[in-house]
């Protein structure tokens, strides 16, 4: 019998360190893979960055270009109404040259 507990007591050794070995490259794996994670993480946490950046630009820009479209229509509207008011003094010269030709010519 005390050769068949030295082979299995080899046995069990065998087996404890099988154990130990195949428990020491699970945790190489897991923590190999929570590495991976966090390095994965951190990029999304860069690309949100980014996109929030993004966000606030275009945001800013969407602003700025109303403002402009309404800053260009208000100077539009204010050439407008200069034009207006010169060719109303237009018509105004016009229609009393035209008032006094129709008067020399009536004499």
């Amino acid at each position: 019998m005390s050769d068949m507990n030295k082979k299995l007591d080899e046995i069990l050794r065998h087996l404890v360190e099988f154990k130990a070995s195949t428990n020491n490259r699970f945790d190489q794996m897991e923590a190999s893979t929570n590495q991976r994670f966090e390095q994965v993480d951190k990029r999304f946490d860069q690309v949100d960055k980014r996109l929030d950046r993004i966000d606030t630009t275009l945001g800013r820009i969407e602003k700025d270009q109303a403002e402009d479209v309404i800053a260009l229509l208000k100077q539009m509207n204010h050439k407008m109404d200069v034009r207006d008011s010169e060719i109303q003094a237009l018509n105004k010269r016009v229609f009393k040259v035209e008032s006094e030709i129709e008067r020399l010519s009536h004499q």
